[in-house]
């Protein structure tokens, strides 16, 4: 049996390795330390489990005028890294490179989101060039179930694995921290395939972004998700893997695996027809920074409860020991609840 008193904390995520203590005080100063933006809602994929629902561009998508205005106010309010997921697929977004050029020239920080199809070699290098991790989707190293999971599409595979693999050959996955993940929502199909995910993603020094998957947009009323029970087992053989292969222990927690969520304390998303939200697919109205600033909209009363979260939880998380470390995940309780302050339905304490 492993001696866990001679393990260490798993590996973090550049720009996402934020502390604990740097979060507590950012909270008690009021300042914002990320900044989540979306871009174009064209997405070349229309996986079942997406929680947008991206597919084609919108009316009165942000102009780069108003992402400039957007990041000079977040800078201003303590911002420190960008956080682009979403709305579709990033680098479908012809304003995405005059975007990294916004976020590079203000010293902010960037992680992208992406589902990998588009990186070729060239790209792959212009992103490692810039100030940005890499967060890549990967479900399954199965062809057919990754494929149909996207929609059926039948290329899908090839080109998000030929994509993972460009990102390493351009050194993402060779800095420390290391500024590449793999972006991997358990469903049905693909739960029994984490642990050879996980094991890939340590092996190559790439952060195992697995968490369950969020129950909005195409994944509403659909059969994906897992029980608890189910999950619960997971994240505890994947710890079993960590302790007795890759030298790391961590406090199980829902929904991720090996890391924790802490960005509702610091973050807000700017929606890409200027809607802000509390988080990426807690789908509530703070305001539009078309009418509002962006200050204002974060020290509304909407967000500033949401940010004193310890406080506002209901039920069994709010009962909970754990309260103020640790608050379960917000996306899939808005998503299962409708109330963001609910207590988390796939907590398995």
């Amino acid at each position: 049996m492993t001696d866990t008193n001679m393990l260490k904390p798993p590996p973090k995520l550049k720009g996402l390795d934020l502390s604990k203590d740097e979060v507590n005080e950012a909270k008690d100063e009021n300042r914002m330390l990320v900044i989540s933006i979306e871009t174009s809602n064209v997405c070349n994929l229309r996986c079942i489990y997406c929680y947008t629902g991206a597919a084609n561009k919108l009316k009165d998508e942000l102009t780069l005028d108003e992402y400039k205005s957007i990041l000079d106010q977040a800078v201003e309010l303590g911002a420190q890294k960008v956080a682009i997921a979403g709305a579709g697929e990033p680098l479908l977004d012809p304003n995405f490179f005059s975007i990294l050029d916004l976020i590079r020239e203000r010293n902010l920080y960037l992680i992208l989101y992406t589902n990998a199809t588009l990186i070729n070699k060239d790209i792959a290098k212009k992103l490692y060039d810039n100030p940005v991790t890499v967060v890549a989707t990967l479900n399954s190293m199965k062809p057919e179930i990754q494929n149909k999971l996207c929609g059926n599409v039948p290329w899908a595979y090839e080109k998000m694995t030929r994509g993972i693999h460009n990102l390493m050959d351009a050194g993402f996955n060779r800095s420390n921290p290391t500024r590449m993940a793999i972006d991997s929502f358990m469903v049905k199909e693909t739960i029994d395939e984490a642990p050879e995910i996980f094991r890939f993603a340590r092996r190559n020094n790439i952060f195992p972004y697995i968490c369950r998957v969020f129950l909005g947009g195409r994944a509403k009323g659909k059969d994906l998700d897992v029980s608890n029970e189910q999950f619960k087992a997971l994240v505890y053989k994947l710890r079993e893997i960590d302790e007795n292969e890759f030298g790391y222990t961590w406090e199980p927690r829902p929904p991720f695996v090996a890391s924790q969520c802490r960005l509702i304390y610091v973050n807000m998303v700017v929606g890409i027809q200027g809607e802000v939200r509390p988080c990426y697919s807690v789908f509530i109205d703070a305001g539009n920074i078309r009418k509002q600033s962006l200050k204002n909209i974060w020290n509304s009363e909407l967000l500033k409860n949401v940010r004193d979260m310890e406080k506002n939880l209901k039920g069994k998380c709010g009962a909970c020991e754990l309260k103020g470390d640790c608050f379960g995940c917000r996306c899939r309780t808005f998503a299962m609840t409708g109330d963001v302050f609910a207590s988390d339905p796939a907590c398995w304490r």
